[in-house]
């Protein structure tokens, strides 16, 4: 592994941290629900234009129902819940949890 591919890795878990600590301050102040609204809003428009400079077109009205039920489940339903549970647990706590996800999928899947 060289430097530039460690710097890369520094990076990319110092702003996967930062966002549980970001909700860790913002749950209680804006409260879960509207955190979450922006965080995902923001998210999905930040999508659009990705997929708007590269030319990549979305069918949002052919697959509209794809988008909603992958939005909701994978989007939406987990940052509110870690919305919530941010009101009460530290932001480290909330990155152990998120962590322990690909444990609980395998965990589903198996069922």
């Amino acid at each position: 592994m060289n430097l530039a591919s460690i710097v890369r890795l520094f990076a990319l878990a110092a702003i996967w941290g930062a966002s549980f600590l970001f909700t860790r301050i913002g749950a209680p102040v804006l409260g879960p629900i509207i955190l979450i609204e922006y965080r995902v809003g923001l998210a999905a428009a930040f999508l659009m234009l990705v997929a708007f400079f590269l030319h990549k077109p979305l069918n949002a009205k052919l697959h509209w129902q794809h988008y909603l039920m992958l939005g909701i489940f994978n989007g939406a339903l987990p940052f509110l819940l870690f919305g919530f549970a941010a009101q009460t647990l530290t932001a480290s706590a909330l990155c152990i949890l998120n962590a322990t996800s690909p444990i609980w999928g395998a965990v589903i899947a198996t069922r």
